[in-house]
């Protein structure tokens, strides 16, 4: 007798929550060895509704094995319905459907599965639409098959997606919504959202997507579609390394490795950011324009089965190399500037607490951005309203005096005042005209971000005399980037030399990537991909929306880049030849830009990613530098009633550096705080004039934390001491205790 393996269990037990029309209910293994095993996970789906039908979700294109099916009403068995669907009649109205699904392979037990549906509802849902996307065309509700979130292939690390459309139906919006997943037929823990982050353990397993929707009067709906993408595994070549010296007539040659002697390598050679043209073998030979440059080779892995990656080297090792200076992008922007007194056709309004100085300045930084687009943009009839954080009710009565404006202001302009708590800008297009309101900061909330608030919004007023449609489906990033872009170059650049500031502020974008997709903040996971310099990731993020954050952080860096290396002027064509024939889809807009792009920089936009990657990863460092730069010194604990380390002193030094000095002014001010005792350690390994230096220091740091006006308005009381320790690793370590 063939023998068999029983297997059962309640979806309770996946999702702790009502029973899904999906899952199993006991279990009994006799022997695991030679029992049938399925990558295809056993469900059952459908329309629980009479009119419709419930079918069997079982490994149904493996020819080794053989499938039967007994049907069940309220556990009662339907001896007639034994094929892989049930057409749901009157008669089960009120009852739960379920199903044995029984696989039978030769020389293996059977495996043997129950499982649980929904009760039946007595009737169906009508929608007279259907919905279709890349070929695939499903009626409503119903669910497409899952794909991956960006790219048609699916990639590790990154989401694919389970698209379902319940709503549109005469049964109004569904009560609940449901999600799972399946890898090669066994549910994953915890994976209940409609997005799954694909796991290395993912690579070459089946994927299934599973959706359940129920409905106010109790019709349940059910589905369950499969990945039609192999998902690939990752690569483990290395990280090229480059051998050789960057001199004149030098050959360098790429060296990289991989455990599988599969992978197949090819290369191009960057020089200061730019691919060489033809330099695509394993060895380059320096030319005089590549000495004192950033020379690295990216090299592409291919093997069967995996997902093909780049990975780029570090720069080849020369006499000079400088450090990417990104300033050169930005400098080319706000030194075009031809300052005038020219009076554009812009009216103020203000609200009553705007000063005079205020709106000056406002007014000023407005004005080097008209100047700089004046060629390209002249302004007609823009209204331009400056508004502070307490004039909300100004504010709104302004706004319901202008109906046209209301429906370009999602919520209410009071919501954006109270959410953003200022700092913000609102422009859109009202009668025909540009309306730009701004929100300002003032006195300490200021900062050198608001300086660049007006010259982003006037930016997008260009864009909006060029197609007043300035929304990209193919290039997400520029309208915002660029914006954000041009904003710091006019007037935030100019007083940040050193771009501390700007890399501090696009480094802030990034951290939002952390935040929407569930990772702690600022672990920096986009800036991870910057790193990795993978082609195949940064065509991701060109050819995703995304978030506005994204748009601003990847748009900057790219028009960084174009600038540097094509000019401004070349930008600024592209946008206008973009946004003149881009059409009103898709498809017109990339056949459009395919030809605007080109025209304009001589490449091809679709190799955009690898022309920029290099560029990329070298911005990305700069920017994850500033953002810990800026941060170090932030105080992360309680300082009242604390003892923290002063930032390490060099060996000779005694006098406070500027880190030091911004470390112990942040913590005094952290109020209140009263008093501050200065302790030097040091061992009995210190000499004489060690420990008179340590002193000093300690001395430096109580002196500095008294010139500061502390938390109570007043500076605080200090005294210094010395403390010996018998571990010598801390000798010349400042301690303050508040």
């Amino acid at each position: 007798m063939r023998g068999f393996r029983f297997i059962s269990a309640l979806i309770t037990v996946a999702f702790a929550l009502q029973p899904m029309s999906a899952v199993a209910q006991t279990l009994m293994r006799p022997d695991k060895s030679t029992t049938v095993t399925s990558t295809t996970p056993l469900l059952i789906v459908g329309s629980y509704g009479v009119g419709g039908l419930v079918r069997a979700i079982y490994p149904s294109s493996d020819p080794t094995i053989s499938s039967s099916f007994e049907w069940f009403a309220d556990g009662q068995l339907l001896p007639l319905a034994t094929s892989s669907q049930l057409a749901i009649t009157a008669e089960f109205v009120g009852k739960r459907v379920s199903a044995r699904i029984t696989l039978r392979k030769p020389d293996f037990e059977d495996l043997v599965v129950s499982v649980q549906g929904a009760i039946v509802h007595n009737g169906l849902p009508t929608s007279g639409s259907t919905m279709g996307y890349k070929g695939e065309t499903i009626n409503l509700p119903g669910c497409f098959s899952p794909r991956s979130t960006a790219l048609d292939t699916p990639s590790i690390g990154w989401t694919i997606f389970l698209s379902c459309n319940p709503w549109n139906t005469d049964y109004g919006n569904p009560t609940e919504r449901k999600f799972a997943w399946y890898r090669n037929g066994s549910l994953i823990d915890g994976a209940s959202g409609q997005e799954y982050r694909l796991q290395p353990i993912d690579s070459g397993r089946e994927f299934w997507g599973f959706f359940q929707t129920t409905y106010e009067n109790g019709y349940v709906f059910t589905e369950a579609k499969k990945l039609a993408a192999p998902i690939p595994f990752v690569s483990q070549a290395g990280k090229p390394t480059i051998k050789g010296t960057l001199t004149l007539h030098a050959t360098l040659t790429a060296q990289v490795s991989s455990p599988d002697e599969a992978t197949a390598f090819s290369y191009q050679w960057f020089s200061d950011y730019l691919p060489v043209a033809g330099a695509t073998s394993k060895t380059f030979k320096v030319r005089s324009q590549d000495v004192g440059k950033a020379v690295q080779v990216m090299v592409t892995a291919e093997q069967p089965r995996y997902a093909t990656i780049t990975k780029l080297s570090d720069p080849a090792v020369g006499a000079k190399v400088p450090t990417l200076d990104a300033m050169d992008a930005y400098s080319e922007i706000y030194q075009a500037v031809q300052t005038t007194t020219t009076n554009y056709d812009m009216n103020y309004i203000v609200s009553p607490t705007v000063t005079e100085a205020m709106l000056a300045r406002e007014k000023t930084l407005l004005q080097r951005a008209a100047d700089y687009w004046a060629k390209d943009y002249t302004p007609s009839g823009v209204t331009v309203v400056y508004v502070t954080k307490v004039d909300s009710v100004w504010a709104e009565n302004l706004v319901q005096q202008h109906p046209s404006w209301v429906g370009s202001i999602q919520g209410g302009i009071t919501s954006w005042i109270n959410k953003q708590n200022c700092g913000f800008a609102l422009a859109f297009m009202a009668d025909g005209k540009q309306v730009f309101i701004e929100c300002l900061h003032d006195g300490a909330d200021r900062s050198l971000q608001d300086d660049s608030v007006g010259a982003h919004e006037y930016t997008h007023w260009f864009q909006y005399a060029q197609n007043p449609a300035i929304y990209l489906y193919t290039v997400p990033w520029l309208v915002e980037g660029q914006g954000n872009f041009f904003g710091q170059a006019l007037n935030t650049a100019p007083k940040d030399p050193k771009l501390q500031f700007i890399n501090f502020s696009l480094a802030g974008y990034a951290t939002q990537w952390d935040i929407y997709n569930g990772y702690p903040f600022a672990s920096f996971k986009q800036l991870d991909i910057l790193d990795r310099a993978n082609v195949y990731e940064n065509e991701i993020l060109l050819q995703r929306n995304g978030m506005v954050w994204d748009q601003y952080l990847l748009g900057s860096l790219v028009c960084e880049w174009l600038v540097s290396k094509f000019g401004a002027d070349k930008l600024v064509s592209w946008t206008k030849l973009l946004m003149a024939t881009k059409g009103q889809n898709r498809d017109t807009e990339s056949a459009a830009n395919a030809v605007a792009f080109k025209s304009t920089f001589g490449f091809e936009y679709a190799d955009l990613a690898t022309w920029i990657t290099p560029y990329l990863a070298a911005r990305s460092a700069q920017l994850r530098a500033a953002w810990f730069a800026q941060t170090k010194n932030q105080i992360n604990q309680q300082t009242l009633f604390s003892t923290q380390q002063v930032p390490d002193f060099t060996v000779q030094q005694t006098s406070l550096n500027d880190d030091q000095k911004d470390w112990i002014t942040r913590r005094v001010k952290d109020g209140p705080i009263r008093l501050v005792v200065c302790t030097a350690n040091y061992s009995s390994k210190s000499s004489k004039s060690d420990i008179k230096k340590y002193q000093l220091r300690a001395k430096n740091s109580c002196d500095f934390a008294k010139s500061m006006v502390g938390g109570f308005g007043v500076p605080p009381i200090v005294s210094t001491k010395l403390v010996k320790k018998a571990n010598s690793t801390l000798d010349g370590a400042v301690f303050l205790t508040f």
